[in-house]
């Protein structure tokens, strides 16, 4: 702890004694309360940034897994697939997310492909987008919102399809589990 906290600490209740022993019944009663309610308050701010820098991890190993499968407006042959690009990434301090290939990496669905990638949620927080591009076009980035809430809970199949309005003919669903 910094010498300058200590100092303002012993500073602050030396006066504060000072204050309260010079003030007679119910006044002393009342600011006895107000600086006890004031240290709560301090107490309870400092614990609540605390969990807010922290994200409210989960504990390691139980971390929910996020299915995300991406419908592309028309079929793609195999080799053309290892040219698109993902990432998952929290918008609570923008941090990346662990997001991988699933297996298989794609499917055939109603005359269009399906790209298929799995991902890790390490926080409690809501916000979380998901980025498409293909390569070589890194700044034509499609993004969307999955909008799984701050705690997810596991699915038993994928929810419906979600167009995409910043690409036509693009969609997506996800599947949570635990």
């Amino acid at each position: 702890m910094p010498v300058g906290g200590i100092i303002g600490a012993a500073l602050g209740a030396w006066l504060a004694w000072r204050t309260v022993r010079g003030l007679e019944g119910r006044a002393a009663m009342a600011a006895g309360f107000g600086l006890a309610g004031f240290a709560a308050l301090g107490g309870a701010g400092w614990y609540g940034l605390t969990l807010y820098e922290r994200g409210s991890p989960y504990e390691a190993g139980e971390e929910p897994t996020v299915l995300i499968e991406w419908r592309l407006p028309d079929i793609v042959p195999p080799s053309d697939i290892v040219n698109y690009r993902h990432t998952m990434r929290s918008t609570f301090k923008d941090w990346t997310l662990n997001t991988e290939w699933d297996d298989p990496v794609a499917r055939e669905e109603d005359g269009r492909t399906v790209l298929r990638f799995r991902g890790e949620i390490r926080w409690r927080r809501a916000g979380r987008i998901f980025q498409l591009w293909k390569f070589p076009a890194d700044n034509e980035r499609i993004t969307v919102e999955l909008n799984l809430g701050a705690d997810p809970q596991a699915a038993d199949s994928y929810g419906p399809w979600k167009e995409v309005s910043a690409a036509p003919g693009h969609a997506f669903r996800t599947r949570v589990l635990r």
